[in-house]
């Protein structure tokens, strides 16, 4: 995997999860951030104004990404595991950082 394809799926991941669009986003979703993304949903503002990738940190099989969301007057940072699945990117675990 390389940065530039990470942060495509990151910030279409991020855009959907705005638009509320829960469909798409959960695509991007195996493993452990199945059962993982309920309570990271719960943790952010339920109205959001935007999502960004703040970074993305590369290893050998893995991209570790951080993801701003704003809304409501307050933001959250998720940080997700990325790794290569079925030929593209997908999470593998997430978190409230």
């Amino acid at each position: 995997m390389d940065e530039a394809t990470v942060r495509q799926h990151a910030e279409a991941h991020g855009a959907a999860v705005v638009r509320g669009d829960l469909r798409a986003a959960g695509g991007d979703l195996e493993g452990d951030a199945l059962a993982q993304a309920a309570d990271v949903m719960k943790q952010l503002p339920r109205e959001l104004d935007g999502a960004e990738v703040e970074t993305i940190e590369l290893g050998d099989d893995v991209a570790e990404v951080r993801t701003r969301y704003f809304g409501e007057g307050r933001s959250e940072v998720v940080t997700s595991q990325w790794e290569g699945r079925e030929g593209r990117p997908k999470i593998t675990s997430m978190r409230v950082a």
